[in-house]
């Protein structure tokens, strides 16, 4: 079977190291080296602001310096990524940004795109329009839902409001009949965290998981030549991206996915790390070179942890890279 190997995993490392952000090269070290959760830690505190949510563009494609709920979530899922089970001064304050910023009780969503955005660089799909789509369903609400539902005690505020966000997700889930896969990511990383603790989590989440494989599938690229070369969606983004103890949807997507790792894994060894295929669509070419090499980085280090959690990474064990 075609594996990921020490030498592939070296070369990934030092690409990251050399061209990505100083925080992938910490996330990669902790999963493939020697490095510690506390440099990661380190490194995403300096994205955070005092109204406890994040900004300063952890997100490569969104620059502004304000905190976002978007943004701030994205930031949860690295806190998870790497083992973040009990909550802390970091968890803690981005908690309370949920809470009192963005949150719209009437749909139980939480903004997607804000109007500070349009203060910095940043791409196209991020531009706030005051009579536009700004929410964007319930990406990344129901990370957020999920997160706080994970993070925060039984009795408190946040948990009754990220209850009622989850409740109102779930619906609108059974109701459609497709999703975009990035809406769904959020739905397949909320079933990951849900099922994790599912003392929090009173809701049927065998239904869940069974309306989501039926989208996943749907959502699903049917060239499987596409996959790799144009990144369009594809058996691996139905995998969570939070480093989850369980892969969920593997079962219902198990050749497709099979096929989708051995097609990433040949196009590496030939081409290595792929370019991302988007633009901002506006002119911002320095800071978009900039995120481009940043975006490259994130995204090798999410699909290669996917492979290991999958089997696809040789054991290396003491010989890890430092």
């Amino acid at each position: 079977m075609k594996m990921i190997g020490l030498e592939d995993i070296k070369k990934i490392g030092n690409w990251i190291s050399n061209k990505g952000r100083k925080l992938e090269e910490y996330r990669w070290k902790y999963h493939f080296g020697k490095g510690a959760k506390e440099d990661v830690l380190k490194e995403l505190r300096k994205y955070q602001n005092e109204d406890g949510g994040f900004g300063n563009g952890l997100n490569p494609d969104c620059l502004t310096p304000s905190s976002s709920p978007a943004v701030t979530a994205m930031a949860c899922k690295i806190l998870y990524e790497i083992g973040c089970t009990e909550s802390n001064d970091i968890i803690e304050a981005a908690l309370h940004y949920f809470e009192k910023n963005h949150f719209d009780e009437n749909t139980c969503t939480w903004s997607t795109v804000i109007k500070e955005n349009n203060d910095a660089p940043h791409g196209t799909w991020w531009h706030f329009e005051e009579y536009g789509n700004n929410t964007w369903g319930f990406n990344p609400s129901m990370d957020i839902a999920a997160f706080m539902l994970y993070w925060t005690k039984k009795d408190s505020k946040g948990f009754r409001m990220a209850s009622r966000s989850f409740k109102k997700g779930l619906k609108r889930l059974y109701k459609v009949h497709q999703m975009d896969i990035d809406e769904l990511n959020c739905y397949i990383n909320a079933l990951t965290i849900a099922k994790s603790r599912q003392d929090k989590f009173n809701f049927d989440l065998l239904s869940m998981e069974k309306k989501i494989a039926e989208l996943g599938n749907l959502a699903i690229y049917n060239d499987s030549s596409k996959w790799i070369s144009d990144f369009m969606p594809q058996p691996l983004d139905l995998i969570d991206s939070i480093n989850g103890d369980n892969l969920i949807l593997y079962p219902y997507i198990k050749n497709k996915l099979d096929e989708n790792i051995l097609l990433f894994i040949d196009d590496f060894h030939n081409n290595g790390l792929r370019d991302i295929p988007w633009t901002w669509g506006v002119d911002y070419s320095d800071y978009f070179e900039a995120s481009k090499n940043q975006w490259k980085g994130i995204l090798a280090l999410e699909k290669v942890l996917k492979c290991k959690r999958l089997g696809y990474v040789e054991p290396y064990y003491d010989t890890k890279i430092a």
